[in-house]
């Protein structure tokens, strides 16, 4: 995302170019990055499927990216500012990025964070760039996969399962509040709506965003059951609550992943590696970001009374 020059005092007008790009293509990622000040790598998956793993697409893609973004040979925009920059890679990671997680997925995120450290450290001084891991908790918005997924369940199951009994902790971010993080990280505070709605970062003022690892918490810690509850209050729905031991659940989700190999087109509803994860809260416990973001309430989820 290239950015265009100053105005206003100052502020940088972000026009972000998404492109959908298969992250385990090194040649592909190395042609979409190139003439680009900065790079935003969204990319993952929450359930592996056939030719398509989390080590293949966090690991693997993660490398990709980041061995392109710091090629010597790849080509900047051209504007004065940003080559004094050198550009920033945000890498959106996720709490519970562990190397010795249970889960699969934990540790590929964790994989993914070391792929963007080594490339960083090993970037030769002709090719400079910043880098920024943001580790979010559930992300929800309108789209999101979590709060819609469940709303829809409730529309044809007489109940919501509490895996584990339901006592997981998360603290849900708001997507407009990782939007402007990523903002935040790049430019400083200095950014100005340009291609997409995203107003100035939480960081006011122009003050940089020191690099490294970010945690990104909403002001609200619930439990996987006041997530529920909150769902079918929102929803407009009556549907009993059903704890769900951690073995039942693991069952289940080995079910869900045989039904998925047999009708790729339709994804899990739970998988065993999904169950793991939930046996960890999923919580601040690193470096917070310095701004409080918003929490989520039954105002910030409205969308799930829409259509259900």
């Amino acid at each position: 995302m290239p950015p265009s020059p100053p105005r206003d005092g100052g502020a940088v007008v972000v026009d972000p170019s998404p492109l959908s790009v298969n992250v385990t293509d090194a040649a592909a990622v190395a042609a979409a990055v190139d003439g680009v000040d900065d790079v935003v790598n969204l990319v993952g998956i929450l359930h592996e499927s056939r030719g398509v793993t989390f080590d293949g697409v966090h690991r693997g893609g993660t490398t990709a990216v980041a061995n392109a973004f710091w090629d010597p040979t790849r080509r900047r925009s051209g504007a004065a500012e940003a080559v004094a920059a050198g550009g920033g890679l945000v890498h959106l990671s996720a709490i519970g990025a562990d190397p010795a997680s249970a889960a699969a997925y934990g540790r590929s995120k964790a994989a993914a964070e070391a792929a963007v450290r080594v490339a960083r450290e090993a970037a030769p001084a002709v090719a400079p760039g910043r880098a920024y891991i943001l580790r979010p908790s559930i992300v929800f918005g309108p789209e999101d996969a979590f709060f819609n997924r469940f709303a829809s369940l409730a529309r044809v199951l007489p109940f919501l399962p509490l895996v584990g009994g339901g006592r997981t902790r998360f603290q849900p971010v708001h997507v407009d509040d990782v939007a402007a993080a990523i903002v935040s990280c790049l430019y400083g505070g200095r950014a100005a709506g340009g291609g997409i709605a995203l107003t100035p970062g939480p960081l006011e003022g122009g003050g940089g965003v020191e690099e490294g690892v970010w945690e990104l918490g909403g002001g609200a810690t619930l439990t996987f059951r006041e997530l529920m509850e909150l769902t079918l209050a929102v929803s407009g729905r009556r549907r009993a609550l059903l704890p769900l031991p951690w073995s039942i659940a693991a069952a289940q989700g080995a079910a869900a992943e045989a039904a998925h190999a047999l009708l790729p087109a339709i994804p899990p509803v739970i998988t065993r590696d999904q169950v793991a994860l939930l046996r960890s809260d999923n919580v601040v416990t690193g470096r917070a970001w310095p701004v409080a973001l918003r929490p989520c309430d039954a105002a910030s989820i409205s969308y799930i009374a829409k259509g259900w």
